[in-house]
């Protein structure tokens, strides 16, 4: 059986806290998670090149992305949760069409 293991190129070191206390510990960490704006910015550029490729096949789309923690940080928060959310979303009716359309122009 192939082993797919492999040695982590950035090893996963646990989180170190300055304060002292817990809710202090608390508030450091979160602030840790917390997306940075180069992290938001990232998000919205993603969004649209996501939102550019997909309204080649779906006009009315609208893409969404949200950067669930500081990704640019390069922590192992990533790898416990998504770093960034993405979501499109266009009306029923237009993807119905369009896809009719395309079917129609496959048999054609």
């Amino acid at each position: 059986k192939f082993d797919r293991r492999r040695c982590s190129k950035k090893p996963v070191s646990a989180p170190t806290f300055e304060a002292t206390t817990f809710d202090e510990q608390v508030s450091e960490l979160i602030s840790q998670l917390k997306p940075s704006q180069e992290s938001e910015d990232i998000a919205a550029q993603v969004a649209l090149r996501a939102r550019n490729a997909i309204r080649t096949v779906f006009s009315d789309v609208e893409v969404v992305a949200i950067a669930t923690s500081d990704f640019v940080r390069g922590t192992a928060f990533g790898v416990a949760v998504p770093d960034l959310e993405l979501l499109a979303t266009a009306s029923p009716a237009v993807l119905l069409s369009q896809l009719q359309g395309r079917g129609s122009k496959a048999t054609a």
